[in-house]
């Protein structure tokens, strides 16, 4: 995730099975995450699965989150998705592109 002109700003990405029906943002945006169980799961998480889901962005504005996923066969043709938006003292601040994954 990239923010330039934001460093330091918190940042919180999350994961979902579906981009529908989204999650409502204020100034008429839409955060393209279903909110599913994979999405309470990720959000905001830091955990063994997702990690760096939230924290600051470094001084260049920058955030790198990653997910690891176990090596399981039934997990082979999942698509997930996973967004993030940027915090400010104002609430939402900023929207990244939702990026679709599919495992192989």
């Amino acid at each position: 995730m990239r923010s330039a002109a934001d460093p330091g700003l918190l940042y919180c990405a999350a994961a979902a099975l579906s981009t529908t029906p989204g999650i409502p943002l204020p100034n008429n945006r839409m955060l393209s995450l279903s909110p599913d169980p994979l999405f309470f799961l990720s959000v905001c998480a830091n955990g063994f699965i997702f990690e760096n889901f939230g924290g600051p962005l470094d001084l260049n504005g920058t955030a790198t989150f990653r997910v690891h996923l176990p090596t399981l066969q039934a997990l082979v043709g999942l698509t997930f998705h996973v967004g993030a938006v940027t915090v400010g003292p104002a609430g939402v601040k900023g929207l990244a592109n939702t990026v679709s994954v599919r495992v192989r």
